[in-house]
């Protein structure tokens, strides 16, 4: 969400230190789906990308991309799903509302 894009640029910033960062600012409504905010309201959320080389001592991707996962479910964000993702389907699935998708699922069998 918008309201954490200072700590969310933080966080980036000490498990990647990669630069430049694409930002993309979005307005997300309130829809049944996989993606929607944590409130019955249209919120501002931010698609931020790295685009380089990682410029930590020792950088271990995955310790890194697990940092940066747990940081965006606790701020009741969304990873886009064109990126690398080294979530267990329970994490994957407190990310994503499977609500619609678990009923869609179970209509269509």
């Amino acid at each position: 969400p918008l309201a954490s894009l200072q700590q969310t640029l933080t966080v980036f910033d000490e498990e990647f230190n990669v630069y430049p960062l694409w930002v993309c600012p979005f307005k997300l409504p309130h829809n049944p789906g996989l993606v929607h905010p944590d409130g019955p309201d249209t919120v501002m959320y931010v698609d931020i990308g790295a685009y380089g080389v990682p410029k930590i001592k020792d950088f271990d991707a995955k310790k890194a991309l697990r940092n940066v996962e747990a940081f965006t479910r606790g701020v009741k964000g969304f990873q886009m799903l064109y990126a690398d993702t080294r979530m267990t389907r329970d994490e994957f699935r407190e990310m994503f509302d499977h609500e619609l998708y678990d009923r869609m699922s179970k209509e269509m069998r």
